[in-house]
This record gives structure tokens, sequence and C-alpha cells, in this order.
């Protein structure tokens, strides 16, 4: 029922590559929301706590609701503002022949394979403050926030 999670890797190294992301950049990243539904995976250095002003970073979003189709929002634009895109992908695995192939998110999948979307999202941010990533349902319904910090980075000298 639930055999397509021992292809995660596969699935976000067969998507993750179109917005900068590897797999790599993303394990032991993952923070949870606010709300305690969905987790967070902020593309950030590992020493960096924060976003910069004049940056984008890339967010990956999981958890329930989080495959659907979602919109994100800030809680102040002027701080940081937000984009999702999302990626979708037809799975199969018939006779331990394991395929991956990337679809648009309307598009169907073949009646062998499992259609499995996610959603990236681009976090802009302009000003030091800090703010908040939210995530919505499709009806426009919060489903979780994140805590977004932007700070100017100050370099060693």
């Amino acid at each position: 029922m639930l055999r397509w999670f021992r292809f995660l890797p596969v699935l976000l190294a067969s998507y993750l590559p179109a917005c900068g992301l590897t797999v790599s950049d993303v394990q032991g990243e993952w923070t949870e929301g606010t709300e305690g539904r969905l987790r967070f995976a902020f593309d950030l250095a590992p020493d960096q706590e924060a976003l910069s002003p004049g940056t984008e970073v890339h967010v990956l979003v999981e958890g329930p609701g989080s495959d659907g189709a979602i919109d994100v929002t800030s809680g102040d634009p002027d701080v940081a503002t937000f984009r999702v895109e999302r990626f979708c992908t037809c799975t199969s695995d018939v006779e331990d022949r394991y395929t991956v192939r990337s679809i648009a998110p309307r598009q169907s999948c073949l009646a062998s394979e499992e259609k499995r979307c996610e959603n990236v999202v681009s976090a802009f941010a302009h000003a030091e403050g800090d703010t908040e990533l939210l995530v919505l349902d499709d009806v426009g319904e919060l489903l979780d926030r994140a805590k977004v910090k932007v700070r100017e980075r100050l370099l060693d000298e």
C-alpha cells in the first residue's frame, strides 16, 4: 500500500535537481511546523540559522495534506515572500523493475503507475526581521506554518 516510501530517495532525486536541491541537501534538516502537521527543510548551509536579505532558498514541505495542491503566503511580505512549485512523478514497480517519470501536475499516470506530487517552496528574503511561511490547503485553510528569520550574515575576516 505505502510501498513507494522505500523509493522516496529516488523520487526526491528525480525532481529536486530541477530546483537546485539534491537529497543530501535536505537530510537531517527537517524541522516541525508550529502547528505540528508539516515538516520543513530549508536549503541552508549547516552553520546558517537564517536567510540573508536579497537571497532565495528552497524549502521542502512534507506531511499530511502537503502532497495536494497547496498555496503559500508570508506573515510579513516586507521581510520575505514565498512561491510554491509542484512536481509530479509516475512510478511503477512491476516484476522488480522500478521506473519513475516526471509529469505535469494535471497529467494522469498509466493504470500500472502511481502518481506522487511534491511541493517545493521558494523563499525570497527581502529585509531583516521575523516572519512566518504559511502553508494553506486548496480551500485556503491553514495546514501549518514555519518561523522564518532573515538576518544579515557576517562573514569572518
